[in-house]
Parts: structure tokens; C-alpha cells; sequence
């Protein structure tokens, strides 16, 4: 499974953002070509804000972590005489 981003999932509820990148040091959002920058009304504070709360920005899930693995198989012919 992947990781679950609850800073991701609250900026997502806003109509226009399309994407959002989350990095070591550096959030950003990137959006629709519907709305301009002047009429976006979040300032970077509510973010720096949540990310100072101390709420998770990224969770990992608690499942189990799957391996793969490949099987081989043959085909073979038995010739009786």
C-alpha cells in the first residue's frame, strides 16, 4: 500500500489544486488553470502552521510488506518407445 498523506488529503479538499508535492523540505501545490494565484486565498502560514502542530504529514499503513517472487516453469515431454 502507499503511504497516506493527511496534509495532502486537506489541501485536496480545495477544487482547484491538482497536484501537491511533499518532500524533506519543501510543500508544493500546484493547480488547475481555472482560478489565478491573486484569487487563491490560503496563505503559506496555514500550512507552515499545520506543519508545526506536530500532526503527521506522511503515514505509513500498517500492513504487511509483500515480497514477489517469480516461479519457473518448465514444459517437458515424456517419449515412450
Amino acid at each position: 500500500m502507499k503511504p497516506i498523506s493527511p496534509l495532502a488529503q486537506q489541501l485536496f479538499h480545495l477544487p482547484f489544486v491538482k497536484t501537491i508535492y511533499i518532500a524533506q523540505n519543501f510543500v508544493a501545490i500546484e493547480k488547475f488553470n481555472i482560478v489565478s494565484w491573486v484569487r487563491f486565498k490560503m496563505s503559506p502560514e496555514s500550512i507552515k502552521a499545520y506543519l508545526v502542530s506536530g500532526k503527521p504529514i506522511i503515514t505509513a499503513p500498517a500492513t504487511e510488506r509483500k515480497i514477489p517472487i517469480e516461479v519457473y516453469a518448465e514444459s517437458t515431454r515424456i517419449q515412450v518407445l
